[in-house]
This record gives structure tokens, C-alpha cells and sequence, in this order.
């Protein structure tokens, strides 16, 4: 499950994020902020899901998703449910394995287009929005909002899939439960 939430939360950025056209400085900084978070929150929203990950880099994750509550550290993963959790025999994704594909996001790449769209104003905070396409995906335009601390709050995806980020570097424990 946490595999495709990776995916999906971050698969276009990690696939293409570069542009043809310079990243704009302030999106540029927002991703290597992100890149250098020790710590942070990520809810997953839309399309169905409602999933809550804190992320410890960098391999410790703790996933909540209908009534499954996983703590991965490193290549051992813990699963609850029904209230009783179990040690797996395999190890779960790890979110931290995110910020591997980012530096090459920063690159040039004929395929992918960056558009600053300015500020705008979400739930009553104010974010700098940018959005990308790729040529191979002309109808999947993704917005990314960065708030005036350069850090990376949303990704909106067409659909309604909605990944908010927050916590940045914040005192997050993940510890194995059993």
C-alpha cells in the first residue's frame, strides 16, 4: 500500500519535475528544502483515500490508512490490525527513498514545462503555485504550492488527488512498536 501511496504522491515529480525552461529560484529552493527535511507529514487525500504518513529520513515511515496503522524502520516493517500489531517478513517502501530522484528534478528537460502561476490563497494561507506538464502527459497538469517559508505545502493532481505536506523537520519519533 505505502508503495503506490510513493507513487502516487510523488511519481510525476520524480519522474520530471525538470523543465526545458529554468525552475523558477523559488521552486528550486522549496525542492531542496524538501530534499534536505529531516522530518515531515504528508496526508494523501481524494479519489477515495485518506492516508496520514509521518516520515523520518532517512527510512523510518509511519502510515494510518482505514483502520491499518504500518511502522516501517529500515528493511523491517509492523502492521496493526484489529489492534494487535505483527512484525512482516518484508520490508515496507520508504518515503525518504523520495528525495533520491529529486536533484535530478532540478535538470533541463525538453519534455517537461514549469509555469509560475503566481500566488493564490488556500484554507487562508497564501502560497507561490507552480505548475508542470509533461508532453507525455499534456492532460495531467500538476500544481505544486510553496509557502513563503520555500517549503513544498501541496501537490494537486488532476482527479482530486490531493497530497498535502507540513511538519518540516519537526520532532517526529518513529519506533518499532513490538
Amino acid at each position: 500500500m505505502r508503495s503506490l501511496l510513493a507513487f502516487v504522491a510523488f511519481a510525476a515529480l520524480s519522474t520530471g519535475l525538470a523543465a526545458a525552461n529554468p525552475i523558477p529560484p523559488g521552486l528550486k529552493l522549496a525542492l531542496t528544502n524538501f530534499y534536505n527535511a529531516k522530518t515531515y507529514h504528508m496526508s494523501i487525500s481524494g479519489q477515495g483515500m485518506a492516508i496520514n504518513v509521518d516520515v523520518v529520513n532517512p527510512n523510518r515511515t509511519h502510515t494510518i490508512t482505514a483502520g491499518i496503522e504500518t511502522i516501517s524502520i529500515g528493511p523491517v516493517s509492523y502492521t496493526r490490525m484489529n489492534g494487535t500489531w505483527q512484525k512482516l517478513a518484508q520490508p515496507g517502501p520508504d518515503f525518504g527513498d523520495v528525495r533520491k530522484h529529486l536533484p535530478g528534478m532540478m535538470d533541463d528537460n525538453p519534455n517537461v514545462t514549469v509555469t509560475d502561476r503566481g500566488m493564490t490563497t488556500v484554507g487562508g494561507r497564501t502560497y507561490h503555485r507552480y505548475t508542470y506538464v509533461t508532453t507525455d502527459s499534456p492532460d495531467l497538469a500538476t500544481t505544486i504550492d510553496v509557502g513563503s517559508d520555500n517549503e513544498i505545502y501541496r501537490l494537486g493532481y488532476q482527479g482530486g488527488l490531493q497530497v498535502t505536506l507540513s511538519k518540516f523537520n519537526a520532532p517526529i519519533t518513529i519506533t518499532a512498536p513490538i
